[in-house]
């Protein structure tokens, strides 16, 4: 019996100017479900529109996506040697979806990792254009036992990130760079990558408060960094922490019998056991902080 796994990211809900905003477009969105009608969001190349939403008794939504590119033709092929092309009209294009969980009570929204559909990235713009709202972010959830440790770190002597892929420029440390002037010097150097090393002197370390803050403003960039390493001391050792390797995710195995395959209601249906593996630190962690 072969096995499918779908992995679903865990993030953080931020909306500085209306943190209530995607509660208030999602219940918006429920109104326009039940008249049988949907929001077409333009989006680069495609379009982009919640198909389904569903309304928990504990208050959380569960939505799916859909992205459609409607610059190119859709084919559909078989074991048999048949090809047929579908979508052929200048409205229509292949589909791909892309299924997320939102609980307002803590923030905490789950996104389906699907390299087709909606990644982080784009998934965040969509959320923008949507309640148009353009200050989104998605925060890195990470594992509360990483986050122990992060704490316990009495100085930091380094923090490490690579942006995008692993080949990368390396640069002179400046403690005083925001995330806006890295992202604005691989832009100037024309790369696709950038690596970023913020080191101290020999029998020095970086101050805590201003390390702590580059790390949280560097999550807030999830789905750009592929590697995010933070060396300090614990105790009496020096230790790293790789903190992309920690976050929370959860990976729902799909055994399939002869002829089965995945379907949207499937993936939507696993959606609150992805919670529910995480729920208990989910809560301890972000509910009233």
């Amino acid at each position: 019996m072969p096995t499918r796994k779908v992995t679903f990211d865990f993030f953080t809900f931020k909306c500085p100017t209306d943190q209530n905003i995607l509660v208030k477009t999602l219940e918006m969105e429920l109104k326009i479900r039940q008249l049988n009608k949907h929001s077409n969001v333009p989006l680069f190349d495609y379009v982009c529109r919640i198909w389904d939403i569903e309304k928990s008794p504990e208050q959380y939504y569960k939505c799916n996506v859909e992205k459609i590119n409607i610059l190119d033709e859709a084919h559909i092929g078989d074991t048999g040697n048949k090809r047929t092309t579908v979508a052929t009209n200048p409205n229509q294009g292949p589909l791909f979806d892309t299924a997320f969980l939102y609980n307002p009570l803590n923030h905490v929204l789950i996104l389906q990792r699907n390299r087709s559909g909606l990644g982080h990235a784009s998934f965040t713009s969509f959320l923008g254009r949507l309640t148009q709202k353009d200050d989104i972010e998605l925060e890195l959830i990470l594992d509360p036992n990483i986050l122990v440790k992060l704490e316990k770190m009495s100085l930091v002597k380094k923090v490490s990130y690579t942006i995008s892929k692993p080949t990368s420029y390396e640069f002179a440390r400046d403690k005083n760079r925001s995330m806006d002037g890295d992202l604005a010097l691989m832009e100037n150097l024309q790369g696709d990558t950038l690596k970023v090393e913020i080191g101290s002197n020999k029998g020095k370390e970086l101050t805590l408060e201003n390390a702590k803050s580059k790390i949280k403003s560097i999550l807030g960039l999830s789905g750009k960094i592929s590697r995010l390493n933070v060396r300090g001391q614990i105790g009496e050792d020096l230790e790293t922490i790789d903190l992309i390797k920690h976050r929370v995710r959860h990976v729902e195995p799909f055994k399939l019998t002869k002829g089965k395959k995945i379907t949207v209601p499937m993936i939507m249906d696993s959606l609150p056991k992805a919670y529910n593996q995480h729920a208990t630190n989910l809560n301890r962690m972000y509910i009233n902080r």
